[in-house]
């Protein structure tokens, strides 16, 4: 604020590789800062995207920006544009699924929240992705959301693909393309009553059962969808959980109350999120149990005749203007994010009061 206000810097000045203020709070999860930034003028899709830029393509990276993601869809930031590598936000938002949760838990309510925030906006859940770069391209590995989506459950490391040499890259290669064929998860997964996916081994061994069972937070392991007696179908007992990511809008609890939501939970749940952000953006979209996603129309077509707001003719910003995420973040448990950012502003102004009193007494 002393920048801002006092120094007079300029909230969209460029750093080395086109970094700018507002690029770096948002990637270090500085909500109060984004908000204050914009406030102070800083414009949300200003520059080149870059590692710290202000597209979105560097905040997909970091899974700790979920609160900044939604508010800057909900300030106007366009996901869409392509960076200098061909890369638009939803090749990398996939491409951190792969590098930096494979293998480990994720928030599946956190997950469906983001990627239909996204939908919304205007991202194409059907081409290409691009987040392999040229490797997997000129191996003729052609990936869209729901292989990248499987392949979180076959466990492949590809965090140093690029870095491998060629035998060991075609034999990581090779072991993704067999699991599409046998559509063998490479565990059961499990899940918390707030949502939370963790991978678990189909055969633990004597030690981690016992750890398991220990573990009250965690359902019974289901890899046929039969066992249910330790199911929790409930929504979380917590009450100071109401603003957990698009806690009133998941499917979550749909699905651990039934065989086939819970066998497809404990199998491909990262897949399972994707087919309910589809579901929930307009796409009459299904899930089987091998993950696949179908679609009721060949061409999968989103149903805007569901929509109460009918799109308008001439209308450049309808993403947002008819986005049912921005127009009500409180009903999608994002409320605490526009309160957070009220707080931010309350700041601001009582600095600036502080700043003219004090030029008025000298």
């Amino acid at each position: 604020m002393f920048a801002l206000e006092i120094a007079g810097l300029d909230p969209n000045l460029e750093g080395i590789y086109g970094r700018t203020p507002l690029g770096i709070a948002a990637v270090i999860g500085f909500l109060k800062g984004v908000a204050i930034l914009i406030e102070c003028g800083a414009v949300v899709n200003y520059g080149e995207a870059s590692p710290y830029g202000t597209r979105m393509q560097s905040l997909c990276r970091n899974w700790s920006s979920t609160a900044i993601t939604h508010y800057l869809l909900f300030k106007g930031a366009d996901p869409r544009p392509k960076d200098a590598g061909g890369s638009s936000a939803w090749d990398t938002l996939w491409d951190a699924a792969r590098l930096e949760i494979n293998s480990t838990s994720f928030s599946f309510i956190e997950l469906e929240g983001r990627l239909g925030h996204f939908l919304l906006h205007g991202l194409d859940p059907f081409v290409v992705l691009n987040t392999a770069g040229p490797i997997l391209h000129t191996s003729k590995l052609y990936l869209r959301a729901p292989e990248m989506a499987r392949a979180w459950s076959y466990g492949i490391n590809w965090s140093n693909l690029q870095r491998m040499q060629y035998p060991e890259r075609q034999e990581t290669l090779s072991s993704f393309e067999a699991a599409e064929q046998t559509r063998t998860p490479r565990f059961t997964c499990r899940w918390s009553r707030l949502g939370i996916i963790h991978p678990w081994p189909s055969e633990p061994d004597k030690e981690s059962s016992q750890n398991a069972e220990a573990e009250e937070t965690w359902p019974t392991p289901v890899e046929s969808g039969d066992e249910d007696s330790q199911i929790r179908s409930d929504e979380p007992e917590d009450q100071d959980n109401r603003d957990t990511f698009f806690r009133d809008q998941t499917q979550f609890y749909h699905h651990i109350s039934s065989i086939e939501g819970r066998r497809q939970l404990a199998r491909f749940p990262m897949a399972l999120a994707l087919c309910d952000a589809l579901r929930y953006t307009g796409y009459r979209a299904e899930m089987d149990d091998d993950g696949d996603i179908w679609y009721d129309i060949d061409d999968g077509d989103r149903y805007f005749d569901a929509q109460e707001n009918q799109v308008e003719d001439v209308c450049d910003d309808w993403t947002a203007r008819l986005c049912p995420i921005c127009q009500d973040f409180d009903r999608h448990g994002l409320g605490h994010i526009l309160r957070e950012v009220e707080e931010a502003k309350h700041e601001l102004r009582e600095y600036r009061e502080k700043v003219k009193a004090a030029k008025h007494y000298f």
